[in-house]
């Protein structure tokens, strides 16, 4: 599709639509709109300047390639011109390929806990909680949605890439009240990871934590004056050359709060894109695919897997504990790091440091 945008997606640029886009629209054309608005920094920036900005992983000449084609347009879905200048407050849209998932397998969804009021199940990694952008079928909603005709609802989330015990529900009352549970912080959560070098000891991270100046939009850091408090404990499950098995138990819920504490004290995720490395790395990684970035990353997805929940049964008034199994891929990296002598092991990055000596 080339030019102006169909009239349904058009329509969702009204004031009570703007920003979301109709699920028909994604079924019915093959390219999806992705918007951009413009901030006021941005202000009088040559359009092809600002998409170079805002999309730093697009070359130059993939950016002049899609403003020739006609998939760069303005809030009417107008194609734009390279030179034209960008105002605050302006959105610009992107023509993208649909999403292709039909080629997908059949995904499996064990369940590790189930009664008449909950659902609690292993997620593979890699595989996102709701639909997306990137996904719109292969979700964990939208399978449990065809398998069960009662209205499955998330209790919380996980990041796409991590594994691990997710609490859904089967009823809308049950769910309210387990959401108010872990907004009261009464659900207590227990994950495993596999950091770069070598923890000593374990510790309490109290470290405030919020988005930052980075290239990464959904990057969070640890900085002076950062609005949100977070706690997460930390305690040493086993060592390695060069790495650390470790267990951490956030206290507070803020997005990427494991992986940004981690990497705050020196031990990021093996495997993480956007903490303990360069930003370079993750921009490669959306423009090239995991194999432009494997050798680096050492895992394909970062070493983070939700082991445990625990919390009262709101209609049983039982303590429930969830545990799902560490999952292939991370079992097979500790198995390396067992198979391997102290002086045999690389020490990567800097993170090779041996703390017992």
């Amino acid at each position: 599709m080339k030019g102006r945008l169909p009239a349904t997606a058009r329509e969702e640029e009204t004031p009570k639509g703007r920003g979301r886009l109709r699920e028909e629209v994604r079924h019915e054309t093959e390219e999806h709109p992705h918007r951009i608005r413009v901030e006021h920094e941005f202000h009088g920036m040559r359009l092809d300047r600002f998409l170079h900005v805002r999309l730093p992983w697009h070359s130059r000449t993939r950016i002049q390639k899609l403003i020739e084609a006609g998939k760069v347009l303005d809030g009417t879905g107008t194609p734009i011109k390279a030179a034209k200048r960008v105002s605050k407050g302006m959105t610009i849209v992107l023509l993208r390929p649909k999403p292709k998932e039909e080629d997908l397998p059949e995904i499996r969804l064990d369940p590790l806990f189930e009664d008449s009021w909950l659902l609690a199940i292993d997620k593979p990694p890699n595989l996102a909680v709701h639909p997306n952008a990137r996904a719109l079928h292969h979700t964990v909603v939208s399978i449990l949605k065809k398998r069960y005709d009662v209205p499955i609802d998330l209790v919380h989330r996980l990041d796409r890439e991590t594994s691990g015990v997710l609490l859904l529900t089967k009823d809308k009352g049950v769910n309210a009240r387990l959401k108010e549970d872990f907004a009261a912080r009464r659900i207590e959560k227990r994950y495993l990871a596999i950091t770069r070098g070598e923890l000593r000891i374990g510790m309490t991270i109290d470290l405030p934590m919020g988005p930052g100046n980075f290239k990464i939009r959904v990057k969070q850091g640890v900085y002076e004056d950062a609005p949100l408090a977070a706690v997460t404990k930390i305690s040493v499950k086993e060592r390695f050359p060069g790495y650390t098995l470790v267990e951490a138990i956030p206290k507070t819920g803020r997005q990427h709060q494991i992986r940004v504490h981690l990497d705050a004290v020196g031990h990021p995720i093996v495997g993480d894109k956007i903490y303990g490395v360069e930003e370079e790395l993750f921009l490669r990684y959306i423009e090239g695919g995991i194999e432009e970035v494997r050798e680096e990353l050492e895992m394909e997805r970062h070493a983070l897997h939700a082991h445990t929940l625990a919390f009262e049964h709101p209609i049983l008034r039982k303590r429930i504990e969830i545990t799902a199994p560490l999952p292939p891929d991370m079992k097979h990296f500790l198995d390396k790091l067992r198979g391997k002598g102290r002086n045999t092991l690389r020490k990567k990055n800097g993170f090779g440091q041996n703390f017992d000596n």
